[in-house]
């Protein structure tokens, strides 16, 4: 084998390698970017259904009764933000009443993520006591 050759061989091997390399690395920081994105939605989405749900209370704290209310917020990059938020019984002789909040973020008209939360077993007394459970629903 000539030196020509194998510099040229040797030159081919190392560019295919680097090309791996950073194709690899281009994977990984989009796979990581795509992670990062869905993080920040549903971090979006679990504090508008939060405040959601400290609003139905703060409602609850008005006036201890069935409600349903629905509302809107837009951002930037054409993004809405639908918030249903439902105080309903939990059994029709019960004293207790469920929160129940369901958050849709859409870009346009697709919808990017949906979650529902719910606090159940919310009493009628003062303050902060008799809140209830906070979970999310499946």
């Amino acid at each position: 084998m000539n030196r020509q050759g194998f510099a040229l061989y040797l030159t081919f091997l190392v560019t295919t390698v680097v090309f791996m390399l950073v194709t690899a690395g281009q994977t990984i920081s989009r796979l990581s970017l795509d992670m990062g994105r869905t993080d920040v939605l549903e971090t979006i989405v679990f504090h508008a259904a939060d405040g959601g749900l400290e609003k139905g209370i703060a409602h609850l704290r008005g006036k201890f009764e069935p409600f349903d209310l629905a509302y809107e917020a837009k951002f930037e990059n054409n993004r809405n933000l639908k918030v249903n938020l439902a105080a309903k019984n939990e059994n029709s002789n019960s004293e207790t009443l469920s929160l129940l909040c369901a958050v849709s973020l859409f870009e346009g008209n697709n919808l990017l993520i949906k979650k529902t939360y719910m606090r159940t077993n919310i009493e009628n007394r003062l303050g902060r006591s008799g809140l209830g459970r906070f979970m999310e629903v499946r």
